[in-house]
C-alpha cells in the first residue's frame, strides 16, 4: 500500500514539503475520539544554525489547537519499512512510551532530555504511495494518542 524504505537511513531533505489533508482522525487507547474535515496545511522544514539541522513541522487547525501545537521541532529525519519520521528521541523523559523506547535502542537519543507536554508529538510519520505524500500522522506520549491527516 505505502512505499517501503530501508530502515533507518538518515534522510537528507533537499527541499520544504507541503501537505493539504482533507480529514483527520485522533485516536486514543485504540479508540477514535475525533474524527473531521481540515484544509489546514502541513509544511516541513529544515532549518540549519550551522552546527545543528532540525525539522520544523507546523500545522494550524483551530479545532485542533487543543490537541496539537501549531510549530513543533523534530532531531532527526529517518527512513522506517513504510514512512520516513521526524523524531525526538531523549535520553531522558517524562514518558515511558515503548515506541520511544525502541526508537532509542534502536537509533540513539537525539537530545540529553525532554519533557512531552498533552500536546507536543514525539514524531511525525509521512507515508507516500508512489512518491506522492497521501499521509501524516503525529504520534504523542504524555498520554500516548496519534493524530492522523488523510488527503482524500
Amino acid at each position: 500500500m505505502f512505499d517501503k524504505f530501508e530502515s533507518y537511513k538518515v534522510v537528507n531533505m533537499k527541499q520544504d514539503m507541503k501537505f493539504i489533508p482533507a480529514r483527520y482522525e485522533l485516536w486514543q487507547r485504540g479508540q477514535m475520539t475525533n474524527s473531521g474535515l481540515t484544509i489546514s496545511p502541513v509544511t516541513i522544514r529544515s532549518i540549519s544554525d550551522g552546527e545543528k539541522e532540525q525539522y520544523q513541522v507546523s500545522f494550524d487547525d483551530s479545532s485542533l489547537r487543543s490537541e496539537i501545537t501549531t510549530l513543533n521541532f523534530f532531531d532527526i529525519f529517518v527512513t522506517s519499512l513504510d514512512r520516513l519520521q521526524l523524531i525526538i528521541i531523549p535520553n531522558a523523559t517524562n514518558s515511558n512510551n515503548v515506541a520511544l523506547q525502541m526508537l532509542k535502542m534502536n537509533l540513539g537519543p537525539t537530545r540529553n532530555s525532554k519533557n512531552f507536554d498533552y500536546d507536543e508529538p514525539f514524531c511525525c510519520n509521512l507515508f507516500f504511495q508512489q512518491g506522492q505524500l497521501v499521509k501524516v500522522t503525529f504520534s504523542f506520549s504524555n498520554p500516548e494518542k496519534l493524530l492522523e491527516l488523510y488527503i482524500e
